[in-house]
C-alpha cells in the first residue's frame, strides 16, 4: 500500500506535487522496522565519509522512494555526486559529518552535514548536507538540503 506525501504546489502543471512512499505507515512501525530505519540512516552516513554508494546500496529495498526517485535513481544521484567530489580532489580525501537541524524550508528539521576536504591541500573541497527526516523514530525519507550545498 502507498501513501503520498503532499509538500508542494507545482504552478507549471497545476498539480500538488509530493512523494510516494510505497509502505505503509503501519509496517515500518512494527520494532524491528525501527531499528532497521536507524541502520538505513547509518549506512547512508557511512556510505557518504567513505564517498561509496556500495555501503549504503543493500540497506534500500525495491520501493524505497527517497529525494521522490525510486532506488536506483536515488542511487545514481548519490553515486553521481560522489565521483564529481573524488574528480575534483584528485588524491585522498577526509570526510567530517555534523548533525544540525535544516534552519529553512524544512525548519528544525534533522540534516547531516557533510565536509569534504583534499587531504594534500588541506582544503574544503566540498560540502553537503541531507535531510534525514525520521519521525517517533521511523524513517520517512532521504533527501538534499538546500541550505547546505
Amino acid at each position: 500500500m502507498c501513501y503520498k506525501e503532499i509538500f508542494w504546489y507545482n504552478y507549471e502543471r497545476g498539480l500538488i506535487d509530493g512523494i510516494i512512499h510505497c509502505r505503509t505507515k503501519k509496517e515500518f512501525q512494527i520494532p524491528q522496522n525501527e531499528n532497521e530505519s536507524l541502520e538505513i540512516v547509518n549506512k547512508f552516513i557511512e556510505a557518504f565519509i567513505l564517498l561509496d554508494v556500495s555501503v549504503f546500496e543493500p540497506y534500500m529495498t525495491e520501493t524505497d522512494v527517497f529525494e521522490n526517485m525510486d532506488k536506483y535513481k536515488f542511487l545514481e544521484s548519490i553515486h553521481s555526486l560522489f565521483e564529481r567530489i573524488k574528480s575534483k580532489i584528485d588524491g585522498d580525501f577526509w570526510v567530517t559529518n555534523s548533525t544540525t537541524t535544516c534552519p529553512a524550508c524544512s525548519f528544525g528539521k534533522r540534516v547531516e552535514h557533510f565536509k569534504i576536504y583534499n587531504k594534500t591541500t588541506q582544503k574544503l573541497q566540498q560540502g553537503a548536507g541531507y535531510l534525514i527526516d525520521v519521525r517517533d523514530g521511523i524513517l520517512f525519507d532521504i533527501y538534499r538540503c538546500n541550505f547546505f550545498i
